[in-house]
């Protein structure tokens, strides 16, 4: 089914403020499959932050800022190595970027 008028729209906002101006709002016509990638989009990168927060809550400190990496580095590396599942849909930045990429031809 496609799209109505009002939800390419809503749609072309949403990658406007999803992807700044990448995302120039004149140009892009979102389709249904532009739809379907974002949403994979959204629940791949909702998967990476949730495995994220869950290894930042079980690092040995309790202050995540600037330094903070280098006090906990190898328990982060056995964490990250024991869970290793629960870090693939972030283990590859370049995936996340082809999603973001095949949104955006969908679009033309």
């Amino acid at each position: 089914m496609a799209l109505s008028q009002d939800e390419k729209e809503t749609l072309r906002q949403l990658l406007k403020a999803l992807f700044g101006n990448a995302a120039d709002g004149n140009v892009i016509n979102p389709t249904e499959e532009t739809l379907q990638l974002t949403e994979q989009y959204i629940l791949k990168l909702d998967q990476c932050n949730t495995a994220i927060r869950k290894l930042l809550r079980s690092l040995p400190t309790s202050i995540i800022g600037k330094g903070f990496l280098k006090k906990v580095l190898k328990h982060m590396l056995k964490l990250v190595t024991r869970n290793l599942h629960e870090f693939r849909a972030c283990s590859s930045v370049g995936q996340i970027s082809l999603m973001r990429y095949r949104i955006f031809q969908s679009t033309w």
